[in-house]
């Protein structure tokens, strides 16, 4: 019996450590909302409640034990990171002397001045005027100038002429500055910054005003040897002596690859306390890529990458030797291309070949109004087509350049191609100035939807080859689809 007994109280221990051992409900499963919120603050306390007793049973083990525990390291990014085998220490012999004979040598030696060239885009937005305006208020010793359509690469000729020792090129993106580039002259590096998080002096919160005084530069964590020569490039942009009585101050923030840029003035409240006020721009800036030399997007040697499998515009990374990089164009994007062009060679087509035909044996018009018809449309198709290049290259909207006229056209033109296999219940010639009048038009908008189109080529992708290739598959395409519908 006193066995049976001890089994039983042994069952029932282990019941108890069973039923202690279920899972409390899930609170997200409650669907009333007061009793969901009774729920998480009773929870929430007991929560608080475990932490303190435990934090007190801690306290006790220090204290009889007569050791501290040691100090636990919160779980964040930056102490989760991998080392960076590249980090380099600066006063390293061999990185002093790559620092002593590097392009950027002559500017830490003192035997030059930084002249900055701050310029933009063609037909830059209103906030990228402002954004080089606030950049020059920044930087000492720079000039503004407008590109005027002109070539970076006949631009850096002049500039250098004009002794001066940097370019800086602001790019935007629908009215919104995403991009910096950087020259450094006569001999480079270049570096291709993708900006974000723009914010300018009129956006902050009480900001201060600037002073003409040279700013005081701090670089943080460019521990490796790309961010040396990041943080080296970035500190040329600046005057060699800082002026503190002006109390600016530009802090070049490095942190998870992302550089952050602010600009602050001290700000002394009394003998012990000093803070910061901001003065904008305040900015982003992720690395893009690190080019030797002055700016080439053709033939240029880089030293660094963003590499990635699928980047973010698509685009597949490719490294062929050691230098020479390029990007090459995925197959389902020259898929995607080459369907754009199937309805305006289908639609062609079937005009070319059967337009004629149903003018005279459908419509029932006269031969001299059928071909008065097809000769106009054909020499306004000839007007329309140099007129659209015109104004689609003059064209710069914050949707970009040729979209507008791809979704503006397709709709429409659709319409005008169903109108023109339409008998209206018109005399002859009233069938003539309907059809006229719509063939016409239907040639106007094909040739807003096709020269767009077509004109997506050249900067569908940097490679020649991917260019070549994308035309390609859009002939091919275009040509099977086209005679499929023939055959059908």
């Amino acid at each position: 019996m006193a066995a049976k007994g001890k089994q039983e109280n042994v069952g029932s221990d282990e019941e108890e450590e069973t039923v202690q051992t279920i899972p409390q409900r899930n609170i997200s499963g409650i669907r009333n909302k007061i009793l969901r919120n009774e729920a998480y603050k009773k929870l929430k306390k007991e929560k608080a409640k475990t932490k303190i007793e435990e934090k007190k049973k801690r306290k006790r083990e220090e204290e009889a034990s007569g050791e501290k525990e040691p100090k636990k390291v919160p779980k964040t990014i930056e102490s989760m990171r991998v080392y960076d085998e590249t980090m380099v220490n600066p006063d390293d012999e061999e990185v002093m002397l790559d620092e002593a004979t590097d392009e950027l040598a002559s500017y830490f030696n003192r035997e030059t001045l930084p002249k900055l060239l701050i310029t933009t885009c063609d037909r830059p937005g209103a906030r990228t005027n402002k954004f080089c305006k606030e950049l020059k208020k920044m930087l000492p010793n720079a000039e503004i100038k407008y590109r005027r359509g002109l070539d970076l690469k006949k631009i850096i000729p002049q500039a250098m002429e004009r002794d001066f020792t940097d370019i800086l090129v602001i790019n935007e993106d629908r009215k919104e500055p995403n991009g910096l580039v950087i020259t450094h002259l006569p001999e480079g590096p270049t570096a291709h910054f993708k900006l974000s998080n723009l914010r300018l002096s009129t956006e902050l919160k009480r900001p201060g005003g600037m002073s003409a005084h040279r700013p005081e530069v701090i670089l943080n964590n460019f521990n490796t040897r790309l961010g040396h020569s990041v943080g080296r490039l970035l500190a040329s942009l600046f005057p060699h002596d800082p002026q503190f009585d002006g109390r600016r101050v530009v802090t070049f923030h490095n942190q998870r690859d992302f550089v952050f840029v602010r600009h602050h003035r001290y700000v002394f409240r009394n003998n012990k306390k000093v803070g910061l006020q901001q003065l904008g721009p305040k900015f982003t800036l992720k690395l893009r890529s690190l080019q030797k030399g002055t700016f080439d997007s053709k033939y240029g040697e880089y030293e660094w990458i963003h590499k990635s499998k699928d980047g973010d515009d698509g685009l597949v990374v490719l490294i062929q030797d050691d230098n020479v990089i390029e990007y090459k164009l995925p197959v389902w994007r020259k898929i995607c291309f080459a369907i754009g062009g199937v309805p305006y060679q289908m639609t062609n087509a079937v005009v070319s070949f059967f337009f004629s035909i149903f003018l005279l044996e459908v419509a029932e018009i006269r031969p001299t109004y059928a071909s008065i018809i097809v000769f106009g449309g054909r020499v306004w198709d000839a007007f329309t087509d140099p007129m659209c290049g015109f104004l689609v290259s003059r064209t710069n909207t914050r949707f970009g350049k040729f979209r507008p006229w791809i979704l503006f056209s397709a709709p429409f033109a659709c319409i005008t191609y169903f109108l023109l296999w339409y008998v209206p219940d018109f005399s002859e010639e009233g069938k003539l100035g309907w059809y006229f009048v719509f063939y016409c038009l239907f040639q106007c908008l094909m040739s807003g939807l096709h020269v767009p189109y077509t004109s997506l080529t050249m900067v569908i992708s940097n490679n020649q080859k991917d260019r070549d290739s994308a035309t390609a598959y859009s002939k091919y395409i275009s040509f099977g689809a086209a005679a499929y519908y023939f055959l059908l």
